[in-house]
């Protein structure tokens, strides 16, 4: 990953976080070009997880504890739902198809670029519970 400079920053940084130091709040690394949001929740239903993109931003989606499912879709085949910015800055629903789906295990990550439509936090069999750092990072 070293060929892709932000990226590869953003990886050493996740490399750094265990369960002792987790953070408990945003972390700011480099502005709003680069930070992390710490989060933890049950997985759910794909039903009840919506697709949704950015436009300026790539999410990193790094598992510390759990499993969960993620769909991927090229957003030029989607149906916009909900508006860029309407809720928060570089945000946007959709519905369609997934073109894919993975499941990403602990100690594993998603790197989900402009452009790619994603629903996450989908349970495998059952909910339970996943501790994950989400990357925001600029591209």
């Amino acid at each position: 990953y070293k060929g892709d400079e932000k990226l590869y920053r953003a990886l050493k940084y996740l490399s750094t976080i265990t369960e002792e130091n987790f953070p408990s709040e945003k972390v700011f690394v480099d502005g709003n070009k680069l930070f992390f949001i710490p989060v933890k929740y049950e997985t759910k239903p794909e039903e009840k997880c919506p697709f949704e993109a950015h436009e300026i931003r790539a999410d990193i989606h790094y598992i510390m504890k759990g499993r969960e499912g993620v769909q991927i879709a090229d957003v030029k085949k989607m149906k916009g739902i909900g508006v860029y910015g309407a809720e928060e800055p570089d945000y946007g629903e959709f519905e369609g198809e997934a073109d894919g789906q993975i499941y990403i295990n602990e100690g594993y990550f998603v790197a989900i670029y402009p452009g790619e439509a994603h629903k996450v936090s989908i349970m495998d069999g059952e909910p339970k519970p996943v501790t994950k750092i989400l990357t925001k990072m600029e591209v």
